[in-house]
């Protein structure tokens, strides 16, 4: 698609715009805005366009609005190629109009020149704490998922049948009442290394 346009025209107090777009398929649009302090007019036209030589000729099939460039509809104009130039006969030439470049979006001098630092994964709460017992055992036990290292303090009690299999571990609300010599309380539990609240995940 080519792009011409011309701004030199001036009808009465108005200042006249012109712009023809010339597309690869044959067909051509061509509109004028007329400016005069703040007031618009104008009109456009189009059709279909081909080249022969240096002439190129548009035939018109609508036409509406006020032109400076004569169009009408069912007619043909004819306009001499010069360079990057269109002459369209007395008085009216139009100019080819350069694409505009696509400008690069530029970024903040902080984010272009800081060196992009790699976002730490976080870690999960991690929910498995070692209990170290009076025995000289340790077992490894899954945590509750509310479990704060603040609780560490309670006393857990592991729980031993006649056997000397072991059949259950848990929280004592008290020392009182816990001297059944199957029992074996805890000395103390190890928690896994400590973590931000803000590093956890939802």
């Amino acid at each position: 698609m080519k792009k011409y346009t011309d701004y030199s025209h001036i009808v009465g107090e108005f200042e006249v715009e012109a712009t023809l777009k010339i597309e690869d398929d044959g067909k051509f649009s061509y509109d004028e805005w007329w400016h005069c302090y703040g007031a618009s007019t104008g009109g456009e036209a189009s059709g279909n366009w081909w080249k022969y030589g240096d002439k190129l000729y548009f035939h018109c099939d609508f036409k509406d609005g006020s032109l400076c460039l004569d169009w009408s509809a069912g007619e043909t104009r004819t306009a001499t190629e010069h360079k990057d130039e269109l002459d369209f006969g007395p008085g009216f030439t139009m100019s080819l109009s350069s694409p505009e470049p696509v400008q690069p979006v530029p970024l903040p001098k902080d984010e272009e020149t800081a060196p992009k630092e790699e976002v730490p994964k976080k870690m999960p709460f991690a929910t498995v704490g070692k209990l170290h017992f009076k025995d000289g055992s340790v077992r490894t036990q899954q945590l509750p998922p509310n479990f704060m290292p603040e609780l560490c303090d309670q006393t857990y009690y592991r729980l031993i049948d006649d056997k000397g299999r072991e059949t259950n571990i848990f929280k004592a609300r008290s020392n009182s009442g816990n001297q059944d010599p199957r029992i074996i309380e805890y000395d103390e539990i190890e928690m896994p290394p400590a973590v931000k609240s803000d590093d956890i995940d939802d």
